[in-house]
């Protein structure tokens, strides 16, 4: 993957990083004697700092140059790049690719908002588009690419669904999904996870003398750890679930997933699948993803301390948890009439 002009090149000779850059009017290469490539960038940004050549002594940033410090930044950190592309084809058609990066202000920045909402598109998709641009930015600066990162702000939103499926509601959706589809929106109906994780969710995951789930990488980046013993129901879906894995081993089957088809692929909930359980329980519209707002509410509403609800569900700012608005009117209802009884 290149690297942004004027900051060098890395190569690998076997296992061992080398670098490559301009001091003193000639290219120098030289090695890194590291087998990891983001202590080798580091180096290297080292080494052409010293330098006194290169962008990080003055050459022009571009825009289009954030793109790849993103990719780069994902790929030393083992994250996936393939959603950076999409955000920075449009930054980079708002902005000009050649636009050189000093240049751009949080004046700048407030008209491309504006000229992409001109063009149709939704607040919160120019706010990822922006929130992209903000960590390219700080990314620069880090490297010592950008003296200064303009301080723009993120468009309001007034767009929290305020969506809850009761449990008869939920029950009728359930039971008019494909067994597999069943037990998985069961898991998210107890656990309020969001729906990648359960689906990702594996048997090493799973302990069932303790009575815990486990996730190693959630969106948040952290692992997470959910004793699950004292909810009978999903105490009772994961002995299911253990039955139904002892079945697939008679039949030959092993499957690591906890929810898995009878093939042994990993359980999917279908957009179709839902859309029609949902619109023949009486639900249409509903999604998958309320069914975690619901979760958090009952938690609430049992008397469960807002921050474990937060640990449980694997959010870690209270300022996301009242924008789900859990706390809706009903619940405020019912906190003071046991205060005032």
């Amino acid at each position: 993957m290149r690297r942004p002009r004027g900051t060098g090149g890395l190569y690998q000779r076997g296992r061992t990083w080398w670098m490559a850059y301009r001091a003193g009017g000639r290219t120098v290469r030289e090695s890194a004697r590291t087998s990891v490539k983001k202590h080798a960038g580091d180096l290297l940004l080292e080494r052409v700092r010293a330098s006194g050549q290169g962008a990080l002594s003055g050459a022009p940033l571009l825009v289009s140059d954030l793109r790849r410090l993103v990719e780069e930044d994902h790929t030393a950190n083992g994250r996936a790049s393939s959603k950076v592309g999409p955000r920075f084809t449009s930054l980079e058609r708002g902005l000009g690719a050649k636009t050189r990066v000093r240049d751009v202000t949080a004046d700048t920045v407030s008209r491309y908002a504006a000229a992409r909402l001109g063009e149709g598109a939704a607040r919160g998709t120019v706010n990822l588009e922006l929130a992209w641009l903000r960590r390219a930015l700080r990314l620069a600066r880090r490297r010592g690419l950008l003296p200064v990162v303009p301080d723009f702000e993120s468009l309001r939103l007034d767009n929290a669904r305020r969506v809850f499926f009761d449990e008869e509601q939920f029950e009728a959706v359930r039971s008019r999904l494909p067994e597999d589809a069943a037990d998985l929106v069961e898991f998210l109906w107890w656990s309020g996870w969001r729906r990648s994780e359960a689906e990702g969710l594996t048997w090493d995951g799973v302990d069932p003398a303790a009575q815990t789930v486990r996730i190693e990488t959630s969106k948040t980046g952290t692992a997470r750890v959910v004793p699950y013993g004292p909810i009978p129901g999903l105490v009772a879906l994961i002995r299911r679930r253990q039955g139904t894995r002892d079945d697939l081993r008679a039949r030959g089957v092993v499957s690591p997933w906890v929810f898995s088809r009878e093939d042994g692929t990993p359980a999917r909930i279908g957009h179709r699948a839902w859309a029609r359980a949902c619109r023949a329980a009486g639900q249409p519209g509903k999604t998958v993803h309320d069914l975690r707002r619901s979760s958090a509410r009952r938690m609430v509403r049992l008397g469960v301390p807002q921050h474990v609800v937060m640990a449980v569900c694997g959010w870690k700012s209270a300022q996301t948890f009242r924008r789900y608005a859990i706390v809706d009117v009903a619940l405020v209802q019912e906190a003071l009439a046991r205060a005032y009884r």
